[in-house]
């Protein structure tokens, strides 16, 4: 799991096991200007464990609003 890339008032949680489409998403998240809180997940299991777990040990306040796969 990467900690977070970006900071901002909301969660996103991006699923991606492939770096250069990691890059890519977090670029486009980062032109949009929007604040958004990023954390990655390589794979189903680890967002899932994510979810379940401490969302504050991952850099998130609460659920995260928008979950990108």
């Amino acid at each position: 799991m990467s900690e977070t890339e970006l900071t901002g008032k909301y969660g996103v949680l991006v699923v991606e096991d492939n770096p250069d489409d990691e890059a890519l998403t977090l670029r486009a998240l980062r032109k949009c200007g929007i604040p958004v809180r990023v954390t990655v997940a390589r794979d189903g299991a680890e967002a899932v464990e994510i979810l379940k777990g401490d969302l504050h040990s991952v850099g998130l306040d609460s659920a995260p609003r928008l979950l990108l796969l």
